[in-house]
């Protein structure tokens, strides 16, 4: 076990791009960026006569199937972790705020195109490196950034809640070279020239150069073939450390459904750090040689250094108990 990707930047740094992702009032939020759906969903005309913009889904949606996931924040978050009687008041206070917000979407009209696309690429201003790692991460349970086990690690992040084998730590969204990454997506690139026209941020002060968190932040899912062309850069970072038994793995679907996935390999309680194999990587040969041009050294070269190829097979793990969003 050892060595995250890159060092978590200082709590000012991060605080200040929390308050400028909260500064965007929610009727100006892209509405399907980060937006909690788990199906693909459209925002269009109505079917309802002069009921302005709604939402339709792009897929067959099963009876009991989780549309939508949002997390619960501030008071109503308290409410929900107390007594019955207090979580019925969340519950119902909800259902009073989201029959308000119909009524609204029904009197008024999505924004326009161009506020839309002004927040988008406000959001995605701001590098992977530097973004919170909480706020509109993907991950599906509560975990911390932190000091890493492992010594001269850096930073880790561990479980705050007790997770099943199988059970779905992080989701993200695969997005490709044509748009810049923002929280809870992940960019997927097959040559130098797309990945550096999308990642070409300044250097941030204090931290590796730009070109070393492009090292440093890539990976691969384990189940993608032999001859893979892409690189995965997840953002914001995973913030996981290299163990040759890991408790996690970063996984593809059995079927597409354009998401990638942090899938639990074993039980872990509150407070366990999350590990995951870097040698399950299966980098191209076009991103290795780029890496060797600046001399730096992949994960997944990281991963063979300090546990060695003996005993261990590339797409290897056992997700058959993985709990995939829609399957029956």
């Amino acid at each position: 076990m050892v060595l995250i990707e890159a060092n978590r930047p200082d709590d000012s740094c991060v605080k200040d791009i929390v308050t400028e992702q909260e500064a965007l009032p929610p009727c100006v939020m892209d509405p399907y960026k980060d937006s909690g759906f788990v199906v693909q969903t459209e925002v269009k005309q109505s079917t309802v006569p002069g009921g302005g913009s709604g939402r339709y889904v792009l897929a067959d949606v099963k009876k009991g199937q989780v549309v939508r996931i949002t997390s619960l924040i501030g008071a109503a978050r308290e409410a929900a972790a107390g007594h019955n009687h207090s979580m019925q008041q969340c519950k119902g206070t909800f259902r009073l705020l989201e029959l308000q917000v119909m009524v609204v979407i029904l009197e008024a009209t999505r924004p326009d195109d161009s506020c839309v696309k002004d927040v988008i690429e406000e959001q995605q201003a701001l590098p992977p490196w530097v973004m919170d790692p909480y706020k509109d991460s993907g991950f599906l349970v509560q975990t911390e950034v932190k000091q890493s086990s492992v010594p001269g690690g850096g930073s880790g992040r561990y479980v705050l809640e007790d997770v099943k084998k199988g059970q779905i730590v992080r989701m993200t969204t695969l997005i490709g070279p044509h748009e810049k990454p923002r929280p809870g997506t992940t960019l997927v690139t097959n040559n130098a020239k797309a990945l550096l026209d999308c990642l070409n941020y300044k250097d941030v002060k204090g931290m590796p150069t730009n070109n070393e968190q492009i090292v440093h932040f890539a990976g691969t899912p384990f189940n993608v073939s032999e001859d893979n062309e892409s690189v995965y850069h997840w953002a914001p970072f995973n913030c996981t450390n290299h163990s040759s038994d890991p408790n996690i793995v970063l996984a593809l679907p059995p079927v597409e459904d354009g998401h990638l996935y942090l899938v639990a390999l074993r039980d872990m309680q509150a407070g366990d750090e999350l590990f995951h194999d870097y040698r399950a990587d299966t980098l191209p040969s076009w991103f290795t040689g780029l890496c060797a041009e600046w001399n730096c050294v992949p994960a997944e070269y990281l991963g063979y250094q300090i546990s060695g190829n003996e005993g261990f097979a590339k797409r290897n793990e056992d997700v058959s108990m993985a709990q995939w969003p829609g399957a029956v």
